[in-house]
């Protein structure tokens, strides 16, 4: 098949274009040349250097300096709160330790210094027996006295020492009479009752109270009379409980001897720290056999309180007693009684 006469035959060799700038004559790049040039007139190419260039250190960047009172670039909100919260937190924290250390602290010390502590009550009490050994020694006993206790009794020398071991090992309860009537026949009990300050403050003793806790009817088992010689002073302080007693308030004692008005309607009671006051408390029944307790009432940093006392100075301990009315001793089913200078104790007329 033979090409049309209008289509001439391709050129033997084709040249190749001529780059500008680039004259016909030169000879012909090589297929490497070719590679290594670059794709068109767009890109830029480094020009080339004969060494590395230098590297200098660059100079510190220097900060702006802000105007006040406007944030600086970058800085963080939260932690300028937290420093204006610093500044005003710390001399308040600093101003609560002076405090604590010298209003607080300082207290604190010289409480447990002085031994004081909050947990324990506001007076510190005490109880204990005051009878006048000259004219209080009476005993009467709930039941009679068994046999072995009687040869004693019959063997005993007649002072008051012995009297008051023997009582007292044999369950006797003591009291002394007091004259309510002309009759004298009402039982008188007797104790001191201390009271300690507790509290750095002034602490008010407001009343002193006897509280009734059980009636039964006087004992009848045993009477035993000790020997006496001699007067008593005037007491400052008494309770007379009557046939219906529930609370009686302390009274006192005029100068012959008989119950006055309440004591604290007289006199106004105030403790500080470690400072005492001693009452001389009679307690009286002619009616019933009691056991009862006291009540202290008190006033602390302007606030009412009570205590309760009992006959061992706790609030729960053994109530104290008073044995009622005081029967002639015939009414008893034995008696003795111990003279001044008797060789020994004898039975009662009648016994």
């Amino acid at each position: 098949m033979t090409a049309p006469e209008d289509q001439a035959p391709p050129p033997d060799d084709l040249q190749e274009p001529v780059a500008p700038g680039k004259s016909p004559d030169d000879p012909p790049l090589t297929v490497a040349a070719q590679k290594k040039r670059p794709p068109d007139r767009s890109t830029s190419w480094a020009p080339p250097t004969e060494s590395p260039p230098s590297y200098r250190e660059a100079p510190p960047a220097v900060r702006p300096v802000q105007p006040p009172g406007q944030e600086k670039p970058g800085e963080d909100r939260s932690q300028r709160r937290i420093a204006i919260l610093t500044g005003v937190t710390v001399p308040i924290v600093l101003a609560v330790i002076v405090f604590v250390a010298t209003v607080v602290a300082g207290p604190f010390q010289e409480d447990v210094k002085e031994g004081v502590s909050a947990a324990e009550p506001p007076v510190r009490v005490g109880i204990e027996e005051s009878w006048n050994e000259d004219v209080d020694m009476g005993w009467v006993f709930d039941e009679p006295l068994p046999e072995h206790a009687l040869n004693e009794l019959r063997n005993l020398p007649s002072t008051p020492r012995s009297v008051i071991d023997f009582a007292a090992a044999n369950g006797g309860i003591r009291y002394s009479s007091y004259c309510l009537t002309s009759a004298c026949d009402a039982a008188r009990t007797r104790f001191k009752l201390s009271l300690t300050g507790r509290r750095r403050g002034e602490v008010r003793i407001t009343d002193v109270v006897g509280r009734v806790l059980e009636r039964r009817k006087p004992p009848t088992g045993f009477k035993l009379r000790g020997p006496t010689g001699g007067a008593e002073e005037i007491e400052p302080g008494i309770l007379i409980f009557d046939a219906s007693s529930t609370m009686e308030r302390l009274r006192s004692v005029d100068e012959s001897g008989r119950p006055g008005r309440a004591y604290f309607d007289e006199k106004f009671v105030y403790l500080t720290l470690n400072e005492p006051i001693v009452f001389e408390v009679l307690a009286v029944s002619s009616t019933w056999d009691i056991d009862w307790e006291l009540v202290v009432k008190v006033i602390v940093d302007g606030k009412p309180g009570e205590m309760i006392v009992r006959s061992d100075g706790t609030p729960a301990g053994k109530p104290f007693r008073n044995p009622g009315k005081l029967h002639e001793h015939t009414a008893y089913q034995g008696g003795y009684m111990c003279e001044v200078g008797a060789p020994s104790c004898e039975p009662m007329r009648g016994f």
